[in-house]
């Protein structure tokens, strides 16, 4: 996935690669190793090619994965098309030689899943360790100079732009992964295969049935995340259109780049400074009872928001460096949630 802002220098694509490769091999072992238990590498540069390297390699794995199963459908749609045109024994065949290259496929797709749990601790511990360098907290001398004009007017607010510091909120918008509408598009031959094998009939009409209600179920999802933006930084906090909620920045208690869900997608998170300003929100938020009884409940267990960089054209470092900016050029106020207290945004405080 290409990022429209450098943030932190971090290399991306071919230059991440070659940097990579450039690397003594033990190295690059040690990376490796240190990213399995968590552990970022103690030199700024080597942080900065690991977590390219692993961010761009987590993005070539979700590209194969989308490959073994578009080969899925691909072969599936063969097989529709013809399968009812061969002798029996050859036909059976070939249903076993399809189960054993889809069996293949998921297997090399949860290997592929296995490898980008690896690739998102890499990436984490290595942008955690960075965003907690003191040259780039402080901003004073030895501080690295921004690369984006973007987060230099952030970081340095009068540079340049018109009324208050910080008074300009920062969109956040649903920006698809790459191969998300491809897939579609290979899954359109499911039909075409069982309109060629068995024509007009029963099968045909029940594939194109599912086909275009799956295709109807993203389309629909997409539609309504772009709808709205996935967060919004402004001056009073972080407001999260879908839950129709503003997370002020005195009860947040920590930003850093996390890892959630099965897909082990890397991305910005900010964390409350307790539980009970969890619970305490979610009952601010303007959503369906049902609804707000489940984010309680989560907000419980695990005090936390987060944007999947996946989801979005930002890198989850930029937004870290974002939050910190605004909540730097926020208004120093209490939390008005009990038990929340103020903590440094940026992680390694």
């Amino acid at each position: 996935m290409d990022y429209p802002v450098e943030v932190l220098d971090i290399p991306t694509g071919d230059t991440a690669r070659e940097r990579w490769l450039a690397l003594p091999p033990e190295e690059r072992q040690k990376i490796l190793r240190d990213g399995a238990t968590g552990q970022a590498q103690g030199l700024p540069e080597l942080a900065r090619i690991a977590a390219g390297w692993a961010r761009t390699a987590a993005d070539e794995s979700r590209q194969r994965a989308i490959g073994y199963r578009a080969g899925v459908l691909v072969g599936a749609a063969g097989a529709l098309a013809v399968g009812p045109l061969l002798p029996p024994p050859v036909r059976i065949g070939g249903l076993l030689w399809f189960g054993l290259a889809t069996l293949v496929a998921l297997l090399a797709a949860r290997v592929e899943a296995q490898q980008r749990q690896l690739y998102a601790w890499i990436e984490a511990c290595n942008l955690n360790y960075l965003l907690s360098l003191p040259s780039l907290r402080s901003g004073g001398p030895g501080a690295p100079e921004p690369t984006s004009s973007l987060l230099a007017s952030l970081v340095s607010p009068d540079a340049g732009r018109p009324g208050p510091p910080g008074s300009t909120p920062y969109v956040v918008n649903y920006h698809a992964p790459p191969g998300r509408y491809a897939i579609l598009v290979v899954a359109a031959l499911l039909p075409l295969g069982a309109a060629i094998g068995t024509g007009a009939g029963a099968l045909t009409a029940a594939v194109t049935l599912l086909v275009t209600a799956w295709t109807a179920t993203v389309l629909g999802i997409d539609a309504r995340r772009r709808s709205r933006p996935l967060a919004v930084l402004g001056p009073a906090g972080v407001e999260l259109p879908a839950l129709r909620l503003v997370v002020p920045w005195p009860d947040i208690g920590w930003v850093f780049v996390g890892i959630r869900g099965r897909g082990f997608t890397v991305g910005a998170h900010w964390v409350l400074g307790s539980p009970v300003a969890g619970e305490l929100l979610a009952d601010r938020a303007a959503v369906e009872p049902a609804r707000r009884h489940r984010l309680r409940r989560t907000l419980a267990d695990d005090p936390r928001f987060t944007v999947a960089s996946l989801w979005c054209r930002e890198p989850p470092e930029q937004l870290v460096l974002l939050s910190a900016a605004m909540q730097r050029t926020a208004p120093k106020v209490p939390s008005q949630l009990t038990g929340n207290r103020k903590a440094p945004v940026i992680s390694g405080s």
